[in-house]
């Protein structure tokens, strides 16, 4: 069995692959504690009373209301 050696080249792709991965990862933590957070402290789609938190939906729904 033959063993084939792969260059290592380095290409300018290259070079911004890992900081790229990196501040996407950091972006995904970020989210994710704010999802968390946010779902502790009762601010959530749903809040702990059953009733629902207006969001950017209720403005557009209200405006084709009142245009009917």
């Amino acid at each position: 069995m033959a063993i084939y050696e792969i260059p290592q080249t380095r290409t300018r792709g290259d070079a911004l692959a890992r900081p790229v991965e990196l501040i996407c990862f950091a972006l995904i933590v970020g989210q994710l504690v704010y999802l968390i957070a946010s779902y502790l402290q009762g601010s959530w789609i749903v809040p702990p009373d059953g009733s629902g938190v207006p969001n950017d939906f209720v403005d557009v729904w209200a405006a084709g209301r009142l245009v009917l």
